[in-house]
């Protein structure tokens, strides 16, 4: 085989990796790439936060759930850019996916998804406060009859993955554009 062909071949390999080791997020219980960060822009800084894996929209696009008054989604109204990291600590393998935080917009999946998130944890989506507002203690939260369930996802423009590994580590960058991926690999 050519060595061309075998780097391509490689890098193909990879990328279906990087892909598998997201979904698997979701797809597995607690497989360790269900808990992400997101980091999203906030006044031109960095806000990197913990959040669930709930699902991936087409391909690779990870859909996280929040509520509709969160920072998250007042993030994304003044600067989309934003990174979800995942990392699985058993095979040293580490996945940043970069591009635009989305809202939710589809009836059907939002409806099949509010209904999932509600069914297990509903307290998270009806409080009278608005996510990182301040109250005078913790059972001073009320909760409302209605939700302000919300489901966001990263529209993917580039997967950086890292394999951790002896004689070498492996780094390679996917970008998608036009619906197609380049590849390439990187320095570790």
């Amino acid at each position: 085989m050519h060595f061309y062909t075998f780097k391509l071949k490689m890098l193909d390999i990879l990328r279906k990796e990087a892909i598998d080791e997201v979904k698997f997020g979701y797809l597995k219980k607690k497989y360790p790439t269900k808990h992400t960060y997101l980091a999203t822009i906030r006044a031109n800084k960095p806000v990197v936060r913990t959040v669930i894996l709930r699902d991936c929209i087409d391909e690779i696009d990870p859909l996280f759930y929040t509520d509709a008054r969160s920072f998250k989604v007042e993030d994304l109204k003044h600067n989309e850019n934003a990174s979800a990291l995942f990392y699985n600590p058993k095979k040293l393998i580490q996945i940043r996916l970069d591009g635009q935080l989305r809202l939710l917009k589809d009836d059907d999946l939002i409806k099949k998804h509010r209904e999932k998130a509600l069914s297990i944890s509903k307290k998270d989506y009806t409080s009278c406060f608005s996510p990182g507002e301040e109250i005078s203690n913790p059972d001073a939260l009320e909760y409302l009859k209605s939700d302000f369930f919300q489901g966001i996802y990263l529209q993917v423009e580039k997967i950086e993955y890292l394999k951790l590994k002896r004689p070498n580590h492996i780094r390679c960058e996917f970008n998608k554009k036009d619906n197609a991926w380049s590849n390439r690999f990187l320095a570790p």
